[in-house]
C-alpha cells in the first residue's frame, strides 16, 4: 500500500493489515489486502478485505466496504454478504448512526457490548422488527442506500426531498416526501443560488404554498423535517422558476410503434399540474383529448397501428389508419402550447428503431493485426 498527501504532519505506519496514518486529533487504522484481513485489540476488530476505523477526539467513525465483520465502541456488525458497505460514527451524547449500501436485500448480525432492552434499530427513521439469536440482533436490510440509527428516543428523522411543484403567478404549491417520525417541515427559500436561506412555512403537513415572489426570477427550494427531540439536516435543493405564464410544450415526443399499438414518451417539463396528449386520425382535422395526468409516457392502443419496417422510405405515399399525435403541459397560470407532432407511420424514419430494447454500449475496436488480450476486453455494465 502507497499513501499519497499533501500533508506533512501525518505519522504513517505500514502494517500487515494496511497502513495507519497518524494526525493530531486523528488516528486511522486502514485494512486493505487482497486476501482477508482478521484484526482484533482491544477496542476494535475487522474481517475482510478493505475497510477504514478512525479515533478522533469526538468518538469514532468506521466503515466496512468489503467483509464480513467490523467492531467498534461496544457494536459488532457481522455479515455473510462481503458486499455490504455498512458505516457510521458513534459520538458521545449521540446515539450511533450511519448509512448502507446493499446491492441486494440482505442481513447484518448486531452484538453489543452493553444491550440496552429500549435500543431499537432504525432503518430510514422506521423501527425494524428484528431477531434475537445467541445474544444478538439479526436485522433485514433491504436493498439499496439507507440510513440507520440505533436508539432508544425517537430517531433524528431524514432529510425531506421536493418531489415536485406547480408554478402560478407568483408562487407555487411545493409537494414533498414524508418522513418517518417527522411532526414538522420547514420550507426554506434562497435568492442568491444556495448561499443564504430564509425560512418562509411551517407546516404539519408535506403539501405547502409560498407566493409573493416576483415573476421573472428563479429561487431555490429546500426543506427540513423534524419531531419533538431532533431536526433533520437540510434536503436536496429544488429550483423554482417563478411566472405568470402557461409552460412550454414538452420536448422528445416520440412514437415507439409495434402492431395494434404505440407507446408515446415526452420530456418532463418542471412546475406542472399535468400533461395533456391529444390525438386525431389523419383523416380528422381537429385533434381530441387523448389523455391527461402527470405521467410522462401513454400508450395508445389502435387495430390499424403497425410495427415500424426494416428500412424507411423517403416517401411512402399514403398511410390508410395514420394517426398524429401532440402534448401540451399545464400549471396554475393554464395550458401552454402544443409539441411538435408526432405519428404511426411506420416508414418514417423518425420511428425507425435498429435495435429495439437495446441498452447503452462501448464500442471497442484494436487493429485487425493485434487481437485484444483478455484484461482489454471491456468491462461488463449491467443493464
Amino acid at each position: 500500500m502507497a499513501l499519497v498527501t499533501h500533508r506533512k504532519d501525518l505519522k504513517v505506519e505500514a502494517t500487515p493489515y494496511g497502513c495507519r496514518v497518524r494526525a493530531a486529533t486523528v488516528d486511522d487504522l486502514i485494512f486493505r489486502n487482497p486476501e482477508p484481513i482478521h484484526f482484533s485489540d482491544a477496542a476494535t476488530s475487522f474481517n475482510g478485505t478493505a475497510g477504514l476505523i478512525r479515533q478522533t477526539e469526538h468518538g469514532v467513525e468506521f466503515a466496512l466496504f468489503h467483509g464480513t465483520g467490523i467492531g467498534v465502541a461496544g457494536l459488532l456488525f457481522r455479515t455473510t454478504d462481503t458486499d455490504l458497505g455498512i458505516g457510521g460514527s458513534i459520538v458521545s451524547g449521540q446515539p450511533p448512526r450511519g448509512e448502507y449500501y446493499a446491492p441486494r436485500d440482505c442481513s447484518v448480525t448486531l452484538t453489543l457490548t452493553s444491550p440496552s432492552s429500549a435500543a431499537r434499530f432504525h432503518i430510514d427513521g422506521e423501527a425494524q422488527l428484528i431477531e434475537a439469536e445467541s445474544g444478538a440482533l439479526v436485522i433485514p436490510l433491504k436493498a439499496g442506500r439507507h440510513h440507520w440509527e440505533l436508539s432508544d428516543t425517537v430517531p433524528v428523522p431524514m432529510a425531506p426531498s421536493i418531489l415536485r411543484t406547480e408554478n402560478h403567478r407568483g408562487g407555487a404549491r411545493v409537494f414533498l416526501s414524508p418522513v418517518p417520525t417527522a411532526t414538522q417541515y420547514r420550507l426554506e427559500l434562497s435568492k442568491d443560488g444556495g448561499t443564504t436561506w430564509s425560512a418562509v412555512r411551517t407546516e404539519d403537513r408535506t403539501q405547502m404554498e409560498i407566493s409573493g415572489l416576483a415573476n421573472g426570477e428563479k429561487v431555490h427550494l429546500r426543506a427540513v423535517a423534524s419531531n419533538a427531540s431532533h431536526t433533520s439536516a437540510p434536503g436536496p435543493e429544488y429550483p423554482l422558476y417563478v411566472t405568470s405564464d402557461p409552460p412550454p410544450p414538452p420536448d422528445g415526443l416520440h412514437v415507439e410503434l409495434s402492431d395494434g399499438a404505440a407507446m408515446l414518451p415526452w420530456g418532463e417539463v418542471l412546475g406542472i399540474t399535468e400533461y395533456r396528449l391529444y390525438a386525431r386520425d389523419v383523416r380528422e382535422g381537429k385533434f381530441h383529448l387523448l389523455y391527461h395526468g402527470r405521467d410522462s409516457v401513454y400508450q395508445d392502443k389502435r387495430p390499424g397501428i403497425q410495427a415500424a419496417i426494416t428500412i424507411p422510405q423517403n416517401s411512402p405515399g399514403s398511410i390508410p389508419g395514420l394517426v398524429e399525435y401532440c402534448v401540451t403541459a399545464v400549471n396554475g397560470n393554464g395550458e401552454g402550447a402544443r409539441s411538435r407532432i408526432a405519428d404511426t407511420n411506420p416508414a418514417s424514419w423518425r420511428n425507425w428503431d435498429p435495435r429495439p430494447g437495446e441498452p447503452f454500449r462501448r464500442v471497442y475496436s484494436f487493429p485487425p493485426d493485434s487481437p485484444p488480450s483478455p484484461d482489454q476486453w471491456p468491462r461488463y455494465y449491467p443493464k
